[in-house]
């Protein structure tokens, strides 16, 4: 059984993150269609080639009909009028947060603010690391490694806004007013926050 069964997914855009959307969907269970606004992507053909329906071209209302939750991909903006029209049918949006989220099978960090987000990750996952080794952090922002015992996704604050229900087990907001950097030549008990960057 999978944590989507029943679902009728539209999964707008078909580049990386749509892509990779589109294919945990279809191994959790959901019926997936992406709607992707190109007439030629190359993510597109390769999902179709997996059996994914692919509605390429532009984005239109029916790519929503009979859809129960809509994930978009990271650079579509929140604006989007795909977006527009699924809230005006009372869909579910959900970001790839929150996909991640309810997949995660350990607890979680998030980071998110508007500045030093992935300073704030490095020291964190340090920290981790040496409380639990098997910690992992994720490559880049808006991945994470749900195998590990923690993971610490970075985020965007429009991210947040298709994230409605996850629940990190803690969440650390770096809004650039405190500096820490650890480097080769400074142990963590020199580093103060006056620490140039």
């Amino acid at each position: 059984m999978g944590a989507f069964d029943g679902e009728r997914a539209v999964v707008v855009g078909a580049g990386v993150a749509g892509s990779a959307a589109a294919r945990v969907l279809v191994a959790e269970g959901a019926t997936v269609r992406v709607s992707e606004s190109s007439p030629e992507r190359p993510g597109a053909a390769e999902l179709l080639a997996e059996g994914i329906e692919v509605a390429d071209g532009g984005h239109a209302r029916e790519h929503l009909d009979g859809a129960t939750l809509v994930v978009p991909s990271p650079g579509v903006p929140p604006h989007a009028q795909i977006l527009t029209w699924a809230r005006e049918r009372g869909l579910r949006v959900w970001g790839e947060l929150e996909l991640g989220a309810r997949l995660a099978r350990v607890p979680y960090l998030a980071v998110t603010g508007t500045n030093w987000k992935t300073t704030t990750t490095g020291l964190l996952a340090a920290c981790l690391r040496a409380a639990a080794p098997m910690a992992t952090t994720p490559e880049s922002r808006g991945t994470s490694d749900p195998s590990g015992d923690r993971s610490t996704p970075l985020a965007s604050p429009p991210a947040i806004r298709t994230t409605p229900s996850s629940s990190p087990t803690a969440a650390m907001v770096a809004c650039g007013f405190v500096a820490l950097e650890l480097s080769m030549n400074r142990t963590p008990s020199t580093v103060t926050t006056d620490s140039p960057r």
